[in-house]
């Protein structure tokens, strides 16, 4: 198993500070699986053996899916083990006794792998950062913002500020710009005539609460001197997808963010939370799919707070739970921000936009993906997650386009005096920055806000 991740260049083949392969001890032949668990843990102590800034996390492996998973928690020197993988032996003794119905034989390995992961470099979040796009989207630069970006935010025609959701960060967003550039006619965000500039915001998205992070962002715009009044001529944006939608909602409508921005764009938002988005953003499903689908630069902050915050990250989890306390929040506490509302429903039924090939194939994988991932926590952890969206399309495989809605019924509601406007676009969750149909819709706004047309 090691060799293979090695050799595919998986995440777990390097330690988040470049060290070559990682430290790995192996528990086998494990016996009376059911002894372990989250109220009963096998506790490992490694002492001084343990050096600072490094924890030792515990993951199990699916060998019918492919997938890792976690296991446990590290806490200091030691590592916490909650739950431990079906053997053959426990988990097919007879198939009428199967209490894992879903499990064919050979599925789980009878073993847990233990993985020293150094993640030290702890950040200061909410991250401002400053981004030169370069070339293309593999030549972006993320730099921190000092005395000469302050100056150029200040002196800008256009500013982006993208804000990313509960599963990542901004690392690959802005890319959104060179895709633009290459599909839309007369896109042009790097036109020498204008000063553009583009930001990203980087927020710890587990364990702080929407609002509460929305006053960290509200600190953030001050401190970069944000320029908080409108301008004859200047356009500032704000781009902000799924949860930090909802951040940026409480920004504007609340604690009177609206006066630094011009336009908001929100891109499959849970406006009213949603039956998925709740359980796929719980600590299993979070670390299996970083540990699984995202590429090292992607998950090197995912997956270092969620195995921190293990077990202790329900706090937003729940605010995306169908009609949380926070959707009715947003629904009935909010202004009127004053500033246009331009609300993306990716929706996977939409046929209204020109779907190539291999946009078809890219969503096909993402929903292979979170079919894997739910498939093993069925059998693993024993929650059923099948056909909570249903199967008529209308969602974007984690959030349901009504959901998405929902911020179009609050401004009707309070008679909003700029009416949102809402775009329905073919996309899946986590394609909306790089697909096809997702880059045209919010590349056609952005261009024309900036040009005006």
């Amino acid at each position: 198993i090691w060799n293979s991740i090695e050799t595919q260049g998986g995440i777990l083949s390097k330690g988040s500070q470049g060290s070559s392969s990682p430290d790995v001890l192996e528990i086998t032949e494990i016996k009376n699986r059911d002894a372990v668990s989250s109220e009963k843990p096998l506790v490992l102590d490694f002492k001084e053996n343990v050096k600072e800034g490094e924890e030792i996390y515990p993951f199990g492996y699916d060998s019918e899916t492919g997938l890792w998973y976690p296991v446990g928690k590290a806490d200091g020197n030691k590592t916490i083990i909650e739950t431990l993988p079906v053997s053959d032996e426990e988990a097919f003794s007879g198939d009428s006794e199967n209490p894992y119905p879903l499990i064919k034989k050979g599925m789980l390995t009878d073993s847990v792998k233990i993985y020293l992961k150094k993640i030290t470099g702890i950040v200061d979040y909410p991250l401002f950062e400053f981004v030169e796009l370069g070339n293309d989207v593999k030549s972006m630069k993320f730099k921190k913002i000092g005395a000469n970006e302050i100056k150029k935010i200040k002196e800008a025609d256009n500013i982006i500020l993208f804000v990313h959701g509960i599963m990542g960060n901004t690392y690959t967003q802005p890319g959104i710009l060179h895709s633009a550039q290459e599909q839309i006619k007369g896109f042009d965000w790097k036109n020498k005539k204008q000063k553009n500039v583009v930001l990203a915001l980087n927020y710890e998205s587990l364990h702080t609460v929407t609002e509460k992070t929305s006053e960290e962002f509200m600190l953030r715009l001050k401190q970069v001197g944000f320029p908080d009044e409108k301008k004859e001529g200047r356009n500032r944006i704000l781009i902000a997808h799924s949860m930090g939608g909802l951040v940026s909602r409480f920004l504007l409508e609340q604690k009177e963010g609206n006066k630094y921005f011009d336009h908001f764009i929100q891109v499959g938002s849970p406006n009213n939370g949603s039956p998925l988005a709740s359980l796929v953003m719980g600590a299993e499903y979070g670390i299996t799919h970083a540990l699984n689908f995202l590429v090292p630069k992607q998950y090197k902050f995912p997956l270092s707070m969620l195995m921190k915050f293990w077990g202790q990250i329900n706090n937003t989890k729940d605010e995306l739970a169908t009609g949380s306390e926070t959707a009715i929040k947003l629904s009935t506490e909010g202004k009127d921000p004053g500033i246009p509302y331009h609300v993306i429903l990716g929706n996977l039924s939409f046929e209204g936009n020109e779907i190539s090939a291999a946009a078809k194939e890219s969503v096909a994988q993402s929903i292979a993906e979170q079919n894997r991932i739910k498939r093993l926590l069925t059998k693993v952890y024993k929650k059923g997650l099948d056909k909570i969206l249903g199967d008529d399309g209308t969602h974007d495989g984690i959030v349901p386009v009504e959901s998405m809605e929902k911020v179009l019924v609050t401004a009707a509601a309070q008679e909003w005096k700029i009416e949102p406007q809402s775009y329905n676009t073919y996309s899946h969750h986590f394609k909306y920055y790089t697909l096809e149909p997702g880059v045209n819709t919010i590349g056609k706004i952005i261009h024309k806000i900036i040009t005006k047309k």
